[in-house]
């Protein structure tokens, strides 16, 4: 399993960044994401930085995926073809 930053457009209309989850097999979408969108901290200001600029890097070249809910009332990710 990986995991990489990617952007989720929320049932309530808003986008957020997230952390999520993929089988070793990239082509196929994540199967879990974070509950709260990400929050950057670190032990210095020069980590921080390293994990803004890598979020960066993942949110230019992801997809951005939206959240929805099934028949089954469980949450599942589905590309967004217009942001």
């Amino acid at each position: 399993m990986t995991w990489n930053y990617q952007i989720l457009h929320h049932p309530d209309g808003n986008y957020a960044l997230h952390e999520v989850f993929v089988d070793e097999d990239e082509s196929a979408l994540p199967h879990s994401w974070t509950s709260d969108a990400v929050d950057f901290s670190g032990e210095t200001p020069a980590a921080i930085i390293t994990s803004l600029a890598n979020a960066l890097a993942d949110a230019r070249k992801m997809p951005v995926l939206r959240i929805v809910t099934d028949a089954d009332g469980a949450e599942q990710l589905e590309k967004v073809t217009k942001p």
